[in-house]
């Protein structure tokens, strides 16, 4: 078995980080209140030593998990607040304690002959009343304190009047209130929706990627769209001021089917990804799309990043899935056969030499430095807690 991850998250308020694997189980993994507490400050003492860190909650779903995601107005000091919400192949959405790992509640959507259809993609509504499920062509929105089968149907895409007709793979609000919501689906279409109204309504539909959108992410300023593509799409920039323009566009390591997935810093000029090389890399946007900085985080693909809130830490997330290598004929015959990448399936901190309000990368003082607070000096494997 091969349980690589699929994506990292922290919490909204900073306490812990959220992450699945390919074993179908949702893994918590808590950030000690001391290293939350402190200044890190750069001469702080780095060899101090720290504890190993574990799952202190796990989640087990009983498919292979599509998406995962955080209550937005979660906050570890209210119990009822701190939940996650899931979803897996044939199976309604979850929705988890952060605390105990229980099943608080489920929300069924079906489809024409009555059979339970599982969500593709899921997205909480900025206030956190409404959960929104992203299936084939359409979305359902479940209202958050009523669970069960009853829902709110949105239709994105049909045969007959085109629009977003594939599957809803994610889903982005912008975060001003305003109800606006992007959806991007496999069909390489953006769609966007307003959501104010009882059922929420089509404003526009474009095209931009060359192959399925994967993650959607608005600016902190609510200005700009953000896009990420498989199989090399990359991640372009949209201004949605003015609907469909492009304003730059990136290309970074994503050639392969695998969900490679990118954050934004607070200070909305930096952009932070990984890649199938292990690297993470830094741009400058929405402006030029220039590349300021990268590191080696793993050896293998680092499949997911995730900015703190409120401190410099940023928490990484790697693996794939791997084939059984075969020796072909050259290879027998004396030929040299290209070495295999052995799986490393990690999450891993790193304190990194910009804080998430003010960002300051440059070229020549780019420093790899692994978080402390998350083991000592090597990431964590996913697999061994």
């Amino acid at each position: 078995t091969n349980p690589f991850t699929k994506g990292v998250e922290w919490s909204p308020d900073g306490t812990c980080l959220l992450s699945a694997g390919d074993d179908n189980v949702l893994r918590l993994v808590e950030l000690p209140e001391e290293q939350i507490a402190q200044s890190w400050d750069r001469a702080a003492d780095s060899n101090h030593a720290l504890p190993e860190l574990a799952s202190a909650v796990r989640c087990t779903e009983g498919e292979t998990i599509y998406d995962y995601g955080w209550y937005p107005l979660m906050d570890s000091s209210s119990p009822e607040s701190s939940v996650f919400a899931s979803t897996c192949r044939d199976h309604p959405v979850h929705l988890w304690d952060a605390f105990t790992g229980e099943l608080r509640a489920t929300y069924r959507a079906y489809n024409q002959v009555d059979e339970i259809f599982a969500a593709y993609s899921l997205a909480f509504d900025p206030a956190g009343d409404r959960l929104y499920g992203g299936y084939k062509g359409e979305l359902r929105r479940f209202e958050l304190g009523r669970p069960g089968r009853n829902y709110t149907k949105v239709v994105v895409g049909s045969k007959k009047d085109g629009g977003q007709r594939g599957m809803v793979s994610c889903m982005a609000f912008n975060p001003d209130f305003s109800g606006l919501m992007a959806t991007g689906s496999y069909d390489n279409s953006i769609c966007l929706l307003s959501t104010h109204d009882h059922t929420p309504e089509v404003l526009s539909v474009f095209g931009g990627h060359s192959s399925g959108v994967t993650q959607l992410k608005f600016s902190r300023d609510g200005r700009y769209l953000y896009s990420a593509a498989r199989r090399g799409g990359g991640i372009k920039c949209w201004d949605i001021r003015n609907t469909g323009q492009e304003l730059c566009a990136i290309q970074h390591k994503a050639d392969t089917n695998q969900h490679i997935r990118f954050d934004l810093a607070r200070c909305g000029t930096r952009l932070v990804s990984g890649g199938v090389d292990g690297e993470v890399a830094v741009w400058d946007v929405p402006n030029n799309g220039k590349q300021v900085q990268s590191f080696r985080a793993h050896s293998d693909a680092c499949n997911g990043v995730s900015i703190h809130p409120f401190l410099p830490i940023l928490a990484t997330s790697s693996g794939q899935r791997h084939f059984d290598e075969v020796e072909d004929d050259s290879a027998s015959n004396g030929g040299t056969q290209e070495k295999a990448v052995a799986p490393a399936n990690e999450l891993a901190g790193w304190r990194v030499d910009w804080a998430p309000e003010v960002m300051d990368v440059n070229d020549d003082t780019a420093e790899r430095v692994e978080e402390p607070g998350l083991g000592h000096g090597q990431p964590e494997p996913m697999a061994t807690d």
